[in-house]
């Protein structure tokens, strides 16, 4: 079976006009939250407790959880959809990425493992314009398994080392363990055949 190459999606294929943090305190704004009672790093925490168990609707029920305990009468659910839009307008792909990832599925299968809901990184693939150059799409919340135990699963079903290509230093921690050979690059800083060779 031929081994693949998968990529990391945020960071490593796109990158953000907008930092993360910053989509946290337009929606605040935009729910008309007072300047006194904006706390990105509070809802961050929120968020990432419940999207780490992946729990149903995270970003609604860290919202939720945020205004109660700042004791606002905000809408959860438009907040939620207000950051889903916000990311998704500030989301693009990392330059000459559709060339990258065409020339390497000359070679070989191209695939992306990523940590997200459903919904909005499948319409973050869409934006960037490389689903027909994908071979497969792994989200953990469509899985329902956390990014360490898809890459431990792909590797153990494939009986192959696949390679996983990633910004995040915690990436190739976590792929690295599973067996995987691993790359430290976003797309823009990577050739094709640096990544054939690192298979």
């Amino acid at each position: 079976m031929k081994p693949r190459i998968y990529f990391n999606l945020d960071l490593t294929l796109t990158q953000m006009d907008t930092p993360f943090e910053e989509l946290v305190i337009l929606t605040l704004k935009r729910m008309n939250v007072p300047e006194d009672d904006i706390d990105p790093q509070l809802y961050q925490t929120l968020f990432f407790e419940r999207f780490n168990r992946l729990e149903e609707n995270p970003r609604q029920k860290a919202f939720a959880k945020y205004f109660a305990s700042k004791t606002i009468d905000a809408d959860q659910q438009q907040a939620a959809k207000t950051y889903c839009e916000l990311e998704k307008q500030a989301t693009k792909p990392q330059k000459g990425l559709r060339e990258l990832l065409r020339a390497i599925s000359q070679d070989t299968p191209v695939g992306v493992i990523t940590a997200g809901t459903v919904e909005l990184q499948r319409a973050k693939i869409e934006k960037i314009g490389i689903q027909d150059v994908l071979d497969q799409v792994l989200i953990t919340y469509d899985q329902q398994l956390s990014k360490p135990d898809i890459l431990q699963t792909v590797s153990d079903e494939r009986h192959e080392t696949p390679l996983y290509i990633s910004n995040s230093e915690s990436d190739m921690e976590i792929a690295a363990k599973a067996g995987w050979n691993t790359l430290q690059k976003t797309a823009s800083q990577l050739t094709p055949s640096e990544a054939i060779a690192a298979l």
